[in-house]
């Protein structure tokens, strides 16, 4: 521990990620920063990750620890406002309880921080998990982020600079809490910098496509609700000019076609095979239904062809002579009948 620095709050808000959380504390007490304090409120698990939690505690005991527990769920928002307040850091830095930060993490963005005398100093993402590659967030623009979050939410931030500001729990039931605190923050005229080539390790869960197909309404309804909820909120708190609003709009509509493109491709990338599969079973059955009506109608023409056969035969003179010699025949084996003779 360096006392000379600055204490720095890792913030590790939790709930339900017992298969994930020892990695993250792990990469929080790994870090070359020397002076970290290491915050995690579980908001109400049902799993086992406060107990892996404890147990990760007892083992480091020469690291500073705040560990807070809910008893009930009360949404990512309260959750991350109940961190900031017991956090003793003159900085803090949310880390997401799936996530991890590479070693030099909290450093390089507390360089930066002192370098450019920055209020919010942000990275950019690795991904990993079910997808992989990196993110590449643009250089800090206030009108553009107005536009879009670039933002994630293990940025470094300066304490005494937010204030009061702090997450808004009208939208820990929709989305986008991330966006409307960056933007919120900005609007107030914090300093933000982005820390080049720092990355976070940010892991990818994706749920089932069909899944994804089902909920798109739902997804959408959500977005269109915290945009729109965001956006008047800080045009009735700041002045955006129009052309920033009007922007604003035509961007969402983008971001919609972008979705429903996406959900095109999940229809055509993945029910499209399903589809054909079930379309190539369906011809297959109706192909053996087609030969069995073939067999069939050629088992009709049998049967017709041969009653044909049999009324010919039937009225032939070749058949009635015989006819009549079988008779005659039949009648001459018959036994003797003693009764008629003697009568």
């Amino acid at each position: 521990m360096d006392k000379n620095l600055p204490l720095i709050s890792i913030l590790v808000c939790n709930f339900n990620y017992e298969a994930y959380i020892t990695d993250a504390l792990k990469s929080a007490l790994n870090q070359d920063y020397k002076n970290t304090e290491i915050v995690v409120i579980d908001d109400g698990s049902t799993d086992r990750s406060l107990s892996v939690v404890k147990d990760f505690v007892r083992k480091h005991p020469s690291q500073k620890f705040i560990v807070q527990a809910k008893t009930k769920n009360e949404g990512v928002c309260r959750t991350r406002n109940d961190a900031i307040n017991i956090s003793k850091g003159e900085y803090f830095i949310f880390l997401d309880s799936d996530d991890t930060m590479p070693p030099d993490y909290v450093s390089s963005l507390y360089a930066v921080a002192v370098d450019k005398q920055a209020d919010v100093v942000y990275g950019d993402a690795r991904l990993f998990g079910d997808e992989g590659g990196k993110s590449n967030a643009p250089e800090y623009n206030p009108e553009e982020l107005l536009l879009e979050n670039y933002i994630n939410v293990s940025a470094l931030v300066k304490k005494s600079k937010i204030k009061d500001h702090r997450f808004d729990e009208k939208l820990s039931l929709e989305s986008h809490e991330d966006y409307d605190f960056w933007v919120g923050l900005s609007l107030e005229g914090l300093k933000f910098v982005k820390a080049k080539n720092t990355y976070l390790n940010y892991r990818i869960q994706s749920q089932s496509r069909n899944s994804n197909t089902l909920d798109f309404e739902t997804r959408m309804l959500t977005f269109i609700n915290s945009w729109r909820y965001i956006i008047e909120k800080y045009r009735k708190q700041y002045t955006i000019p129009d052309k920033i609003f009007f922007a604003q709009i035509q961007h969402q509509v983008k971001l919609l076609a972008s979705e429903l493109k996406k959900l095109n491709d999940i229809i055509q990338n993945d029910l499209g095979p399903e589809m054909l599969k079930r379309e190539k079973h369906i011809n297959h059955l109706q192909q053996a239904l087609d030969n069995s009506k073939i067999q069939l109608n050629n088992l009709e023409e049998q049967l017709e062809s041969t009653k044909k056969q049999l009324s010919e035969i039937l009225v032939s003179k070749d058949y009635r002579v015989g006819h009549w010699l079988l008779s005659k025949l039949k009648k001459a084996r018959r036994p003797y009948n003693i009764k008629h003779k003697l009568s």
